[in-house]
């Protein structure tokens, strides 16, 4: 087996962005891997959907309540993706210790592989679903005024 920490990266720095980042890149087809966090942006224009109206419950007129349950819905992805994250990060270093063994047995590092997607999927369901309960919270009418106040902070971050 080979050190973790080789070139003096710390294990986590080590499979975030070393080879193993790069390969699992690869094998699935993309340019990057799906390493996000809350504010990681999927989709269109959904970063932290849930926080923005938080952040904005005086210009949405949100009550008590609904920033309650907002708090909630946000505490429980960010449970969630914890959670899944961990298993990702266990299943980044399974398949490094595939990738490190003299003879590649193919079979394992897709199983391996298929594992890593399929966390990184469930994960940007679970963010979908957070999104979803989030704007349940709000009327239609909140939910107008916050598309209209991203929309103009959007305009200010272009000019």
């Amino acid at each position: 087996m080979v050190d973790k920490t080789e070139a003096g990266l710390d294990r986590r720095r080590f499979l975030k962005w070393g080879a193993v980042g790069m390969a699992v890149a690869g094998l699935l087809g993309r340019g990057r891997t799906a390493v996000a966090d809350e504010d990681r942006e999927y989709g269109h224009g959904q970063r932290g959907i849930v926080s923005f109206f938080i952040e904005h419950k005086d210009d949405l007129g949100l009550s008590a309540d609904q920033v309650n349950r907002l708090k909630t819905v946000r505490e429980g992805f960010r449970k969630t993706a914890a959670r899944i994250d961990a298993d990702r990060e266990t299943a980044f270093e399974q398949f490094h210790d595939l990738m490190q063994e003299d003879e590649i047995k193919l079979a394992e590092v897709e199983t391996a592989s298929k594992k890593i997607e399929a966390l990184e999927n469930e994960r940007r369901i679970e963010f979908a679903k957070a999104i979803a309960e989030g704007k349940k919270v709000l009327s239609k009418d909140q939910l107008k005024k916050a598309k209209e106040l991203r929309q103009k902070g959007m305009e200010r971050r272009r000019s």
